[in-house]
């Protein structure tokens, strides 16, 4: 897992996530509105089971920062992902939670 979207190397987070499948990346400590285009283009498309939310609390308040997600419109697959199945099944929770 790759907190903060591997800042300041996002671009290296990318292209490992893209080529393993088993490195998962976080968006803790980044505004959503500040989420680089390339990150948001993955996120939407071949990176969509690889990203995990987190809010960075207390840095930012949770609420808030899901909101703020939830406003960048990513569609219900990829907000079910980020915001639980991700995570689930990277914690291996996947199959026993409901």
């Amino acid at each position: 897992m790759l907190a903060h979207i591997g800042a300041p190397w996002e671009a290296e987070t990318i292209a490992m996530a893209l080529h393993k499948s088993n490195v998962h990346v976080d968006i803790s400590g980044w505004k959503a509105k500040y989420l680089p285009v390339p990150f948001l283009r993955e996120l939407k498309g071949r990176l969509r089971a690889q990203v995990c939310f987190g809010s960075d609390y207390p840095m930012f308040d949770p609420q808030e920062h899901l909101n703020d997600v939830l406003a960048l419109d990513l569609g219900t697959e990829v907000n079910e992902g980020l915001l639980r199945n991700n995570a689930r099944r990277f914690l291996g929770l996947a199959s026993t939670v409901q």
